[in-house]
């Protein structure tokens, strides 16, 4: 775009060009993006391309354009959702899928564009800041690359002249997040994704539930998924591009049998409450269990298939596979009129929108399960602590369920505790807690994985950064086995593929935990902490509720059981409610 509006006027330029790219642009911000500010392809490769829209905002009356840097969606990306994707250490934001991470930043031209046509906005002006780095350091020093690399900022454009010709400088004394009315909670229905902290302080407790109702093209089997910050460091991080992070069993989840969940079927979020003190979310992905989808592409009799094809019978079903009648608002939280989200997902529109014509999704039985709901937030206070709530089974036999959490290359275990059968501490610590020496990701080089437990005689320093993992309950069924990676949580790291052809390779590292049980009822406490502060005391009251304590703060959380199977949570501080999520859950249509 910014070579093409160079030669305005001079031979050989073509303003139909610029007419055609303005045009795509707008349907990108208008169809890509909802209007929370997450977009539709979930951070993979919708980038708002700010230098373009940079561009045109300043040629846009002369072309008779609109402003797209006052589109809704573009000013809700990046004053809602990019400054809440930002971790509380302020030195990555938080991605999903193709380009999944904790620490990447936006395409460098993204804030930018924002920044230099609203100089005076304190919000843009600190995720601006926090992008590029409080020495500038991320600014690109190049000016092509020859293949994208989401760390170099290389491929689609020309990253560094956007930077040449329109430089901006942060606000220096804009230091202070708290000061700006950031809400701490990011919330989308459309995309069903919860983003929460308990506060703007960069060692604050920050919790993702990632449970994806939209796909876009580029999805994992990630419904249900967990991200977490806190202490200073990022504990469960996501993982993307060079590693199997489309697999479950590398997401922080939980996983029946070690069975693939479908990666483009949809889950739903079913309940979301944001209140001052607690911050929880509800979702339900019994459906990506259920079922398996894909994109039924064959082309048709017409060189493309239409709602004729599929009145009339005539496209092809393989065996197994059947349409997909739900639509899209039969998986949505937030609910839209517009009248293609109520038609069947069979009659979805081909993606490149030639007229007429649809690309059917259809589906096969996947791995069906009686229920799989999880509930998960934080609760704010002296102590900010999350927890994990999962109601998950298959049937009426007993079934290995693993409690997967995804880590940071560096976690190690420093200490497991099991007080009775059905509760257990994990201590975990990183022997990196600035998390500055990152291995490479180069595929002829990748360091050997650390031992899943840390040296007991190596002291851990105080004030380092630690996470406790306490299991309130594991059921595990009567002369049952945790089996596979045995009693003892450990942490799996897998080797390198055999036959990895590429260049750039990233292993995932997470905690198991397992349980052999019909449903395992999973309860998991998390609390980051510095080594040397007070854990907290916690006590079941009569198998219904537990007390959680500090010395200057004492929860109570009750617990109580569903028609659904979902468990229902009501959080108390003395005499106060702080958070009730109970909404009653009816199955989808």
């Amino acid at each position: 775009m910014i070579e093409t509006l160079a030669i305005e006027g001079e031979p050989g330029f073509n303003d139909l060009k610029i007419r055609g790219i303005y045009k795509g642009w707008r349907n990108l911000m208008t169809y890509g993006w909802f209007p929370s500010g997450a977009n539709y392809e979930g951070e993979a490769k919708n980038q708002l391309g700010g230098d373009g829209i940079l561009a045109l905002a300043i040629r846009c009356k002369a072309y008779g354009f609109d402003n797209l840097a006052g589109h809704p969606n573009v000013c809700a990306n990046i004053q809602n959702f990019t400054p809440k994707s930002i971790i509380p250490t302020r030195d990555g934001f938080v991605k999903y899928d193709l380009l999944g991470g904790v620490h990447l930043k936006p395409f460098p031209a993204d804030l930018l564009a924002l920044k230099y046509l609203m100089p005076d906005n304190k919000t843009i002006d600190f995720a601006y800041r926090c992008s590029i780095g409080e020495h500038y350091e991320n600014v690109p020093s190049r000016s092509k690359a020859g293949s994208y690399d989401a760390i170099k900022w290389g491929g689609y454009t020309h990253p560094m002249i956007p930077f040449l010709v329109f430089a901006s400088d942060f606000d220096p004394a804009n230091n202070d997040p708290a000061k700006l009315g950031i809400e701490k909670t990011f919330f989308c229905g459309d995309r069903a994704l919860m983003m929460t902290r308990s506060s703007w302080d960069t060692d604050a407790l920050m919790v993702n539930l990632h449970v994806r109702q939209a796909n876009g093209g580029h999805p994992f089997a990630d419904r249900n998924s967990i991200m977490i910050a806190g202490a200073g460091r990022v504990w469960a991080p996501i993982y993307g591009w060079g590693c199997e992070a489309w697999k479950n069993n590398n997401n922080a989840q939980v996983v029946i049998d070690d069975q693939p969940q479908a990666d483009h079927t949809p889950a739903r979020m079913v309940d979301f409450v944001d209140a001052p003190l607690a911050t929880f979310a509800v979702g339900d992905a019994k459906y990506t269990w259920d079922w398996n989808w894909k994109f039924n592409e064959t082309w048709g009799p017409r060189g493309h298939y239409t709602k004729e094809d599929y009145d009339q019978g005539t496209i092809k079903l393989d065996k197994g596979w059947e349409y997909e009648t739900h639509t899209v608002n039969d998986f949505s939280f937030t609910k839209h009129n517009e009248p293609f989200l109520n038609e069947p997902l069979a009659l979805q529109p081909e993606w490149l929108r030639m007229k007429g014509s649809i690309t059917p999704i259809v589906k096969e039985i996947n791995y069906p399960v009686q229920y799989a709901f999880r509930t998960a937030g934080l609760v704010r206070g002296p102590h900010p602590y999350a927890l994990v709530i999962d109601d998950i089974r298959k049937d009426d036999a007993a079934h290995n369920y693993a409690w997967y959490f995804t880590l940071e290359y560096d976690v190690q275990i420093a200490q497991v505790k099991r007080p009775n059968d059905h509760e257990m501490d994990i201590i975990l610590t990183g022997n990196d807690p600035r998390q500055t020496n990152v291995p490479s990701k180069d595929a002829k080089t990748i360091s050997p994985a650390l031992p899943a437990v840390r040296n007991p005689d190596q002291p851990i320093p105080a004030g380092q950064p630690m996470l406790l993992v306490r299991f309130l309950n594991i059921k595990n069924a009567p002369n049952g086995s945790a089996s596979k990676d045995g009693e003892t949580p450990t942490i799996l790291e897998d080797n390198p593929p055999a036959n990895f052809k590429g260049s750039y390779l990233q292993r995932v590292r997470r905690l198991a935990v397992r349980a052999q049980a019909i449903s395992p009822e999973f309860k998991v406490l998390l609390f980051p902490y510095h080594q040397g502060d007070a854990l907290p005391k916690t006590e079941w009251i009569d198998r219904k509720a537990v007390a959680i304590s500090w010395s200057e703060q004492k929860d109570f959380l009750r617990f109580s059981s569903a028609p659904s199977g979902k468990t229902d949570l009501i959080v108390t501080r003395g005499n106060v409610a702080l958070l009730s999520i109970d909404k009653p859950i009816a199955p989808i249509r």
